[in-house]
């Protein structure tokens, strides 16, 4: 499994976790955690928390085109029902437990969870390979500090849970559209509905411009991140041609 190494367990255990996990056709209240000891916490390495969160503005774009990527896949693996329909819920699966105390939080990259006729992504595919990589990439998470997660929410109200569910619903229900199409779709239903918001996070009244107060700072950076990692990021082809081939792989995976 690509992603085992990111959770320092064997792949045989990884796999079998994740067909656990994969194979429930209705969850509780409580989120399902990968990692439920909360021991294997991915850590974003960077010097400083501007790059951070600009990196984490990027992870958050490559975390909607992966899993476009994986529902393409689907539609031509799976006979679908046309339309599916495609509704935004919070959060099922989780990568690990945050044991930060308060301090952080484990933000999720992509905007929301999605639903398919009202089922979980897992159900709409058979195949245990397709099923353990939409687990793991609705699970994805980053540790941040808990006012990043807030804003995330903001964000993600205004603009991502909406423009997620377009695009997810473009490229399951057209049979000639690809992941690039509806990624191309979510970036500009994010600028038209953050609207004016996007001038102002990049145009500040002076390049020595400081917030008037840290907090009030933090938040300016972290909007920042995310009009850099959502419309400045270039998908790089390479990159996600790796991901998909490794997608097939495990395809094949029992």
């Amino acid at each position: 499994m690509p992603n085992s190494s990111d959770h320092r367990q064997s792949a045989s255990f990884f796999r079998s976790r994740l067909n656990t996990i994969a194979s429930r056709t209705r969850v509780g209240k409580s989120r399902i955690h990968i990692d439920s000891g909360g021991n294997h916490t991915r850590r974003q390495p960077s010097r400083s928390m501007e790059e951070k969160l600009r990196n984490y503005g990027e992870r958050r774009y490559h975390s909607v085109a992966r899993i476009l990527a994986l529902f393409e896949i689907v539609r031509k693996t799976e006979r679908l029902s046309v339309p599916v329909l495609v509704e935004s819920k919070g959060a099922v699966w989780q990568a690990y437990v945050d044991r930060s105390g308060g301090v952080d939080n484990a933000c999720h990259t992509c905007p929301c969870h999605l639903q398919l006729d009202g089922k979980l992504p897992t159900m709409i595919t058979g195949n245990k390979g397709l099923r353990r990589h939409l687990v793991l990439e609705f699970a994805d998470c980053v540790s941040l500090p808990r006012s990043v997660n807030n804003i995330d929410s903001i964000v993600d109200e205004i603009a991502g849970r909406q423009a997620f569910v377009r695009a997810a619903s473009l490229v399951l229900n057209q049979p000639d559209t690809g992941w690039a199409e509806g990624l191309d779709l979510f970036r500009e239903d994010m600028r038209e509905l953050l609207g004016d918001m996007v001038e102002t996070i990049t145009r500040p009244p002076g390049p020595e411009y400081r917030a008037s107060s840290e907090l009030n700072q933090e938040r300016l950076d972290v909007l920042l991140a995310y009009y850099e990692g959502i419309f400045l990021t270039s998908t790089a082809s390479i990159r996600m041609s790796h991901f998909i081939a490794q997608v097939e792989a495990e395809m094949r995976v029992p």
